[in-house]
């Protein structure tokens, strides 16, 4: 029994320190590609979309321009949501897909936050047509909510198989 325990907890330990390592991959990223087009002033058009850079001192793609105090309300928001996100990943290993999308949304709203701490605003700079720019943060959180999205609906699904 003892064998057992110590066995699942290292898999638990090197699964932990594998999503961590993931989603930190995932923020660096996201912090990259910021500086690297912000520091440089890059604004450059391809077949379907362009880069060029652009501040959001709103929230999602720009909406309701904030002030200080919806900042912090913004930045409180993100580490709940982040906590709690990390906290279910950590008692739920079971599901993969929602533990992927978990760690997707968790990177997402870092990236952003580390933006509105450091700068108080995000920095976007992806435009494709008339759509408002957005960055690889908002991209992980778009991704992270349709894969929780689709988890959800075939947990669900299954639940109601069970009561059939």
């Amino acid at each position: 029994m003892v064998i057992k325990t110590k066995t699942r907890s290292r898999y638990r330990k090197g699964t932990t320190l594998t999503l961590i390592s993931f989603a930190t991959a995932l923020i660096l990223i996201d912090q990259l590609s910021k500086f690297l087009v912000f520091h440089n002033k890059i604004n450059e058009c391809f077949l379907f979309f362009c880069i060029k850079t652009a501040v959001n001192h709103g929230i999602a793609f720009g909406l309701f321009n904030m002030s200080p105090i919806m900042t912090i309300i913004t930045a409180i928001i993100s580490i709940t949501v982040i906590g709690i996100s990390s906290w279910y990943i950590i008692k739920n290993r079971e599901n993969k897909a929602l533990g992927l999308a978990l760690i997707l949304i968790i990177s997402g709203t870092m990236g952003n936050l580390i933006d509105r701490l450091f700068f108080r605003y995000v920095r976007d700079f992806i435009a494709i047509g008339m759509f408002p720019a957005f960055n690889i943060a908002d991209t992980l959180n778009i991704i992270g909510v349709v894969i929780l999205i689709i988890a959800l609906l075939k947990k669900t699904k299954k639940t109601i198989k069970t009561f059939k």
